[in-house]
């Protein structure tokens, strides 16, 4: 199931906390970042059934779900200090250290696979392999060289910039740059004199984090300055890029997945495709993937743009996971929109299904998954109780509703994935669990 021969004792590290550290922590606050410590359960149901798995904090219900769903040989594994760098409380811990160490063998060598590639993560390599004599293959990981590459083409203007040169401008948003806040307004004004609206996007982000939306009429309202100055992160360093907003009446946002090996280690591979959805906010929520999706009359187009681009990625030395998010508009046009340089909250659904059901799922199944939603139900008993006629059971039911992440459930929120004979079923059962979750 995995694109590529796990050759060591797989180690996973879920470092999300440390990837997003200085994008979430830049007004001083850590609370934003710090709730994020409960999402490593994704980190579960990551490549095969058989890892160490590190996580900020401990797994919630990890015994419950890996018996149910067969992922009995993962051994989970927490630091005693939580902190925002995952790796470098690794290289502090003498009980992970030693897992660790076991686990190489005596060949004395593991395989390290991460949310995504950092400084941190570079630190905790060099550490194993220096101080304990531990060789460490990172098939999905650019080396401390290339994080620049993996930084930039995850920036909103540094994808610009490169896709562009790559597959050309027609496949890109009408956008400008800017850090000044003055200029901005008067961009905006310039959209929406032409009778559009824009999305200003801060340079860097992730899942919707740093997008905000402004329709037509409110531009052209005499305090859009106003308007801007108080939704708009303000910050002496903060660049932003202004697009024209693209309408998708059928909010079609498809998302391709690509695994990019080392160069000289085979072409770059796609994973999935997906149809992305989104919380009112216009956070990322999930994932739509369904066979149809490989039909639909826009998906040949993205998948050659999407394929140059990781060649291109590829020989500049980029390695490991990317999505090539899109929209389509309501003429049927692709535009590219950016790239999130790592693993995703689709690749931990995408995997998933893979072991569940085999390398060809979306033939047998159509998916719904949302990462979070919240729930008047706080333990896990409780809430299948509710849903007990919904939830799927293997060689029982061809559909329903399966619980993958409830590492939040003690504080109202938990995480679902939706199987279907269509896409419409998966929703069909979506709009029941809802209603019977407290959302409605």
């Amino acid at each position: 199931m995995s694109p590529y021969p796990i050759e060591a004792p797989l180690v996973v590290l879920y470092n999300y906390l440390e990837t997003f550290r200085e994008f979430l922590t830049k007004s001083g606050d850590e609370t934003s970042l710090m709730s994020r410590r409960f999402n490593g359960d994704q980190a579960l149901y990551w490549l095969n059934g058989e890892k160490f798995l590190i996580t900020s904090v401990p797994i919630e219900n990890f015994h419950n779900l890996t018996e149910r769903w067969n992922y009995n040989a993962v051994t989970q594994l927490s630091p005693k200090v939580l902190s925002a760098q995952l790796s470098h409380e690794v290289m502090r811990d003498p009980a992970i250290l030693d897992t660790i160490e076991n686990a190489a063998g005596d060949k004395k060598a593991v395989t390290i696979v991460s949310y995504a590639a950092t400084s941190e993560l570079h630190d905790l390599v060099d550490f194993l392999q220096q101080e304990k004599g531990i060789q460490v293959l990172l098939p999905e990981t650019s080396s401390r060289n290339n994080l620049w590459l993996k930084d930039y083409i995850d920036s909103k203007a540094g994808f610009r910039e490169l896709a562009q040169r790559w597959v050309g401008e027609t496949y890109m948003p009408e956008g400008y740059i800017t850090s000044s806040l003055t200029m901005l307004s008067e961009i905006a004004r310039y959209f929406a004199q032409s009778g559009r609206g824009i999305v200003v996007k801060e340079n860097i982000g992730g899942s919707g984090v740093g997008n905000i939306f402004f329709a037509q009429d409110e531009i052209l309202k005499e305090d859009i300055e106003a308007k801007i100055l108080a939704e708009v992160p303000q910050n002496s360093n903060t660049t932003y890029v202004i697009e024209e907003f693209i309408h998708s009446t059928e909010m079609l946002s498809p998302s391709l997945e690509f695994y990019v090996p080392e160069i000289g280690k085979g072409e770059p591979q796609i994973t999935y495709v997906c149809n992305q959805h989104f919380a009112d906010s216009g956070r990322f929520a999930g994932v739509i993937i369904a066979e149809e999706l490989y039909h639909e009359a826009w998906y040949p187009e993205l998948e050659k743009v999407g394929s140059v681009i990781a060649v291109e990625l590829q020989k500049m030395g980029y390695v490991g996971h990317f999505d090539l998010d899109s929209i389509i508009d309501d003429e049927g046009r692709l535009y590219l929109l950016e790239i999130n340089s790592r693993r995703t909250g689709g690749t931990y659904v995408h995997e998933f299904l893979t072991k569940q059901f085999g390398v060809d799922y979306s033939k047998k199944v159509a998916a719904f998954s949302q990462n979070k939603i919240k729930s008047k139900f706080t333990n896990l008993e409780s809430l299948e109780n509710e849903l007990s006629d919904l939830l799927y059971h293997p060689r029982q039911s061809e559909s329903g509703v399966i619980i993958l992440l409830t590492s939040e459930l003690s504080n109202g929120y938990f995480g679902y994935l939706i199987l279907g004979k269509s896409v419409d079923e998966t929703l069909r059962i979506r709009a029941e669990l809802e209603v019977r979750t407290g959302k409605f």
